[in-house]
């Protein structure tokens, strides 16, 4: 089984960065912290919790439950289009099913950090 805390992160990116109506809304995605001098509005993801594992009987790891945080990042005056760019987020996050070591991708609530 691939690190699943990589292959969320992956998909997380390649998800969102690979939309252009998102894109539209916000200069970039980055994993954690955004660099020095970029310019708002922009999409921080990250881990926020790598979860537990499900064992069988023997111990073997049959599936993980990470939890990833994505947030719209901004000023305060630019919440119309923070807004905007977290319902596209979240629209394209609404669970996704692949084959690609992700079983299910889901919104488990709603995360405010002002």
């Amino acid at each position: 089984m691939s690190d699943t805390i990589t292959t969320g992160l992956t998909f997380l990116y390649s998800t969102l960065h690979g939309d252009s109506t998102l894109l539209g809304y916000i200069t970039g995605v980055f994993q954690d912290i955004a660099p020095d001098k970029t310019l708002p509005d922009y999409c921080v993801i990250g881990v926020q919790s790598p979860g537990l594992d499900t064992l069988t009987a023997t111990a073997v790891r049959i599936m993980t439950r990470p939890l990833f945080r994505v947030a719209m990042m901004g000023p305060a005056a630019d919440m119309t289009n923070l807004s905007t760019a977290y319902q596209r987020a979240d629209s394209l996050l609404r669970l996704v099913r692949t084959g690609s070591g992700i079983l299910a991708c889901y919104r488990e609530g709603p995360l405010y950090l002002p």
